[in-house]
């Protein structure tokens, strides 16, 4: 009684065993490739500073803001921009600060900080800029303001 029972079973037991892996390699060689990721860009400026402007480097950030002519700010990037997070904001503030740092208390808000967006800086002058992740919540980068009139690159 139990012996066909045992016979049904091998032979379902073989034939799997020969049909499942058979099946699976099929579907694995027939599946579509793999998409790479396409090669980053060449390491350089993703924005260029328009002609007549300072560029400040907001150390140690792979940032930089180019102060035009008019007086606005617009952020570049130098590169890949690798482990800086999203929510970047630009502020100006009068005391010192460093990178990994808080935010201080006389910072003032200039704007989101978008790679090529345009930013007013504020009316006080302040004398260096901040780039705050809100993210980490703790300074990435500083740079100082140029000088009124400066022209150095």
């Amino acid at each position: 009684m139990i012996l066909p029972l045992r016979r049904a079973h091998g032979v379902l037991w073989l034939g799997l065993a020969i049909v499942l892996p058979a099946g699976l390699a099929l579907a694995l060689w027939s599946r579509p490739p793999a998409v790479l990721p396409t090669p980053a860009a060449p390491v350089g400026w993703n924005a260029m500073p328009g002609a007549g402007a300072s560029v400040v480097p907001l150390d140690p950030s792979p940032f930089a803001l180019s102060v035009e002519e008019d007086g606005s700010l617009r952020l570049l990037a130098i590169g890949e921009p690798d482990g800086v997070a999203p929510g970047l904001y630009l502020y100006a503030v009068g005391s010192e600060v460093a990178a990994g740092d808080a935010l201080p208390d006389d910072a003032e808000l200039l704007g989101s900080a978008e790679v090529g967006a345009a930013v007013r800086p504020p009316p006080s002058g302040s004398a260096r800029l901040v780039l705050y992740s809100a993210l980490y919540e703790t300074v990435v980068g500083v740079g100082e303001m140029p000088a009124p009139g400066s022209r150095d690159r």
